[in-house]
């Protein structure tokens, strides 16, 4: 491969690889980052929301674990 072939190829690469950077860049400003919000009702008391949190973070702890157990085991097999 010739040296100015080489060159030319990197140039693309590169302008392909800022093109996309751009792309990227306008597709986070386009998308909005929303909040979700609750306000307590008056008719559920403050054990029963933090019950609801409670089992909303268990599951989120059993996910994770999950997730973790799974890399542990395909990283001892070898197939990260």
């Amino acid at each position: 491969m010739a040296y100015d072939e080489l060159f030319g190829k990197l140039r693309e690469y590169e302008m392909d690889l800022t093109r996309m950077d751009e792309e990227e860049a306008i597709d986070k400003k386009n998308k909005g980052l929303a909040l979700k919000t609750s306000i307590p009702s008056s008719g559920k008391s403050e054990d029963d929301n933090a019950e609801g949190l409670d089992a909303k973070n268990l599951n989120l702890l059993v996910r994770r674990l999950k997730k973790f157990l799974k890399k542990k085991r395909d990283f001892r097999n070898g197939t990260f």
